[in-house]
């Protein structure tokens, strides 16, 4: 009689561990599966991750990588832009620079020899 007891409470208490595992950490992973398969076998009390669970967490972490790459990759080509746009600031100022000193000349070219 104690055996029964103490394998019920035993039972009982792997069950309630297992519960309070996946509230505290719900990652199903394959270990995990096969643990709660396992005392689901013996015990006929399932944990709390199943085969189900674990390709459902598989399939949202691939859209969470995939959704990570794309967002890396978008911001990868707005730095490259910025700075292909900064480039050709940069060169329109200096265009408009030379235009400027060419007007200077023309205006005054004795002057913008001495300067």
């Amino acid at each position: 009689m104690k055996t029964k007891l103490l394998l019920v409470t035993s039972t009982l208490l792997f069950a309630l561990s297992m519960s309070q595992a996946a509230i505290i950490n719900p990652d199903c992973d394959t270990s995990k599966v096969a643990t709660s398969a396992a005392v689901k076998a013996t015990t006929g009390v399932s944990g709390p991750c199943t085969a189900e669970k674990a390709a459902e967490r598989a399939v949202d972490d691939k859209k969470d990588a995939v959704s990570d790459a794309t967002e890396d990759a978008k911001k990868s080509i707005e730095e490259k832009t910025d700075n292909v746009n900064d480039n050709i600031d940069d060169k329109a100022n200096d265009i408009n620079d030379a235009k400027d000193n060419l007007d200077d000349i023309k205006k005054d070219p004795v002057k913008s020899l001495v300067n």
